[in-house]
């Protein structure tokens, strides 16, 4: 598997947890509950802060993968 491949399956994943985190915030707006100086929006730390914390992982571990890659593609 390249990691290019790698890299798209996790743009993948940071989507549907995206998604999942979207769906939960829409709930918890549903129900009334916003954030603190947001008005009528509930942030998604707020709303599902395990999902959001997954979310950042997926993009750091992106963001790791990218640097690699780029390092490697320099040194030849």
């Amino acid at each position: 598997m390249s990691i290019e491949t790698v890299i798209a399956e996790l743009w993948k994943l940071e989507e549907e947890v995206n998604c999942l985190c979207m769906d939960v915030q829409s709930e918890e707006e549903d129900k009334g509950n916003f954030t603190s100086g947001l008005g009528e929006i509930c942030a998604p730390e707020d709303a599902a802060p395990e999902l959001d914390h997954a979310r950042t992982l997926i993009q750091e571990a992106i963001e790791q993968l990218e640097d690699w890659q780029k390092q490697k593609k320099a040194l030849g």
